[in-house]
């Protein structure tokens, strides 16, 4: 008697013994990238360049990451130094994760 064709196929079916061990050996592979140590006169740089942007201004921001550098773009909506905040647009970083500050110049359209 023939087996169906199915039933053949299923003992050529990839099979998993050890469930979860792909996903935990992908975790693994994954390299974090260390904090950067800027330099005090960097640090000066950076806020100075916050000091002389305006609410409102569109910025572009580096950020570090665990998982390496972010830029962020939008509009600036507010520094606070006594939390180490810094919002652009909905979204807030940690003052200490900067790394870069530019303003964005929007080309005028017409």
């Amino acid at each position: 008697m023939k087996e169906p064709a199915a039933d053949r196929a299923k003992q050529f079916a990839p099979f998993a013994a050890l469930s979860g061990f792909e996903g935990y050996i992908e975790e693994r592979e994954h390299i974090a990238v260390p904090r950067p140590s800027l330099a005090e006169d960097e640090i000066e740089r950076i806020n100075a360049r916050l000091c002389s942007i305006s609410v409102g201004e569109r910025v572009r921001v580096r950020v570090y990451s665990a998982d390496g550098f972010v830029t962020v773009e939008g509009a600036l909506r507010s520094i606070d130094p006594a939390f180490g905040i810094i919002k652009i647009d909905k979204r807030c970083i940690n003052l200490a994760d900067v790394v870069e500050v530019e303003s964005v110049i929007q080309k005028e359209s017409g």
